[in-house]
């Protein structure tokens, strides 16, 4: 039993809420902060991660792409997640 006053349910969520963040803030430093309305999702349902935004080129879209793809492959990640053992990636990012 936890004493600090988190519930296991609410433990997970912290951990779930700072994964998304830290794949968030990988993904903005790799596109060099060229990704407008940058976000991250985890579908459970579907296993997958799911990165969205507007940028002016591809190769800004890959560059954020290739910042989760690192973090993708950290176990601690894809715990936190909760999304199963290999999640996919979903790159929703427009461009425009």
């Amino acid at each position: 039993m936890r004493t600090d006053g988190l519930t296991q349910a609410g433990a997970f969520l912290v951990e779930r809420s700072h994964a998304l963040q830290l794949i968030q803030r990988e993904a903005n430093a790799r596109s060099h902060g060229r990704v407008r309305g940058l976000s991250v999702e985890a579908c459970e349902k579907s296993g997958a991660v799911i990165l969205k935004g507007r940028t002016d080129t591809y190769h800004v879209k890959q560059l954020a792409q290739h910042g989760v793809f690192d973090l993708l492959a950290r176990q601690d990640v894809i715990r936190a997640l909760n999304i199963g053992d290999a999640p996919r990636l979903v790159n929703d990012v427009e461009v425009a």
